[in-house]
């Protein structure tokens, strides 16, 4: 059978030389001619929900194991630094070499869950649970690094001291929804695993 991802992509190519797009203006993206518009509006408009939708349904369970820690670490530490790295060699500007940093570090989309359930079903779990992780982990980086970058020429502590401030509320609240959440549901969960009390830990 052919690949799809293939054939869709050629036929994109083939329809974008075909005269049924609206002229670009001052930089403005290529746009279909209406109604072709609305209607590819209508079809994509789902996507992202039901790419959601897709990695909450494919976590049976969500396990910090070795292998979706490493695509996390390559994802969102080492693919920011060789961002930073190439986009030094191509050019002096800092303003852009932080840009390309903070842009490699974003975590990856459900994209790769969709070619995961297509092509290598017995991998959907792993690719589901590196995403999610993914986005925990680099939330809180990408933060902190956009807000230093914003103002690399100016003293920060004011800046740490603030964030740190609203951080330990923020845990604070959780730890206590936690605790509420122990003793809610002790009775009927238990804590004879050690996974559950390491969890609550």
């Amino acid at each position: 059978a052919l690949n799809p991802v293939i054939i869709m992509t050629l036929l994109g190519l083939v329809v974008k030389a075909l005269p049924i797009f609206e002229d670009a203006h001052d930089g403005a993206p290529i746009e279909f001619v209406y109604p072709i518009s609305d209607w590819f509006t209508l079809v994509a408009s789902p996507f992202a929900m039901c790419a959601l939708f897709l990695t909450g349904t494919s976590l049976k369970s969500l396990r910090l194991a070795l292998v979706p820690g490493l695509l996390v670490m390559m994802k969102v530490v080492v693919c920011a630094y060789a961002t930073y790295f190439f986009a030094g060699s191509f050019t002096p500007v800092k303003s852009l070499q932080n840009f390309s940093f903070l842009y490699g570090m974003i975590p990856s989309s459900s994209a790769p869950l969709i070619f995961a359930s297509s092509f290598a079903p017995h991998t959907s779990e792993t690719i589901a649970s590196s995403i999610l992780l993914g986005l925990v982990v680099a939330g809180p980086l990408m933060y902190g690094t956009a807000v230093f970058l914003h103002r690399a020429d100016t003293n920060m502590t004011d800046v740490v001291i603030s964030v740190h401030f609203q951080t330990s509320c923020a845990g604070l609240i959780c730890s206590f929804l936690l605790l509420l959440m122990a003793v809610v549901l002790g009775p009927q969960w238990g804590f004879r695993s050690p996974l559950k009390v390491l969890l609550f830990s």
